[in-house]
């Protein structure tokens, strides 16, 4: 457990045992930006997203037009992966 000062986000409460503890201010935890480096300050978010959209894996809004599409709309890519693609 971290011991993090007021206003301060405690990375690893989330993150896996063995990994560094390390503060961020509490107003980057959400903001849908990797400050922790292990995602840890976006998980358990609400959805950022319109009902129209999609929430990327890095926590960014696509539209749900885009999803599948072919073209990689996600800036890591996960409105890509798992899309039923045909194995050779």
């Amino acid at each position: 457990m971290c011991d993090c000062g007021p206003g301060q986000f405690a990375c690893s409460a989330f993150a896996e045992e063995g990994d560094n503890c390390s503060c961020i201010p509490a107003r980057w935890h959400c903001d849908s930006d990797d400050d922790c480096g292990n995602g840890s300050d976006e998980l358990g978010c609400a959805p950022l997203c319109n009902p129209e959209e999609a929430l990327c894996q890095n926590g960014r809004c696509v539209l749900k037009t885009q999803w599948c599409d072919g073209n990689k709309n996600c800036a890591d890519g996960s409105d890509e992966a798992d899309c039923g693609k045909a194995a050779l």
